[in-house]
Parts: structure tokens; C-alpha cells; sequence
């Protein structure tokens, strides 16, 4: 079982030749890739940091398209990002409750981008 992101790597099947997206906070992605890079061998491969804001729309759709620019395919997307415990009247960018906009609305306008 993976409790951490040692455990996480070590866990892995090869995924040589595969194009994968994993969610999550920008310094603990920087340091996962880190740890990635110095732990996998990815051969010719390359691990890269797309900055994605779930709780806004418009950026969920940009990220998207970023990625769709850079890679011509998608093997594995782990979309796992998400909040909890935030005051019910905070609103994201574009109007909606962030809570709601960050856990359902910038996950389903990304994967939706993404199939095209």
C-alpha cells in the first residue's frame, strides 16, 4: 500500500512510452516530479508541471488545451485534486462556490477539454 510518495513510486508499473496527468498542488508536484525524475528510470522520457487551477473554469480549459499542444495522447489522468472545509460563501473566480467549482466543475471542463 502506498502511504507516501515513496511508497507511491515504488508502486508503479512500468509506464515507459505512456503520457500520464496527476493532479495536485503546484510545490508538491514540483517535488513529486523531483523525486520521480531521481527514482524512475524514464529513459528518454520527460516529466512536466502544467499549472492547473481547478476552481476556475477558465483556467481548467487553458490547462487543457496547454497539455494538447504539448502531447499528441493521454494513457492516465489521476484527477484527485480537490478541497474541503472552505467557508460556503467563498466564490472562485468565475462566480460559482469554490468548494463546488474546484472538486466538480474545473475537473469535469478539463477532462472534457482533453477528450475534445
Amino acid at each position: 500500500m502506498a502511504n507516501s510518495e515513496e511508497g507511491f513510486l515504488k508502486g508503479l508499473d512500468d509506464l515507459t512510452g505512456k503520457v500520464a496527468i496527476v493532479t495536485g498542488n503546484r510545490e508538491k508536484s514540483l517535488k513529486g516530479i523531483a523525486q520521480a525524475e531521481a527514482t524512475l528510470p524514464i529513459g528518454k522520457g520527460s516529466i512536466r508541471f502544467i499549472y492547473l487551477d481547478l476552481s476556475s473554469v477558465e483556467t481548467a480549459k487553458e490547462s487543457a488545451n496547454n497539455f494538447l499542444k504539448l502531447e499528441d495522447r493521454l494513457d492516465i489522468i489521476v484527477a484527485n485534486a480537490g478541497v474541503s472545509m472552505l467557508n460556503r460563501s467563498e466564490l472562485s473566480h468565475d462566480g460559482f462556490e469554490r468548494m463546488f467549482a474546484t472538486n466538480h466543475l474545473g475537473h469535469y471542463v478539463f477532462i472534457n477539454t482533453l477528450l475534445g
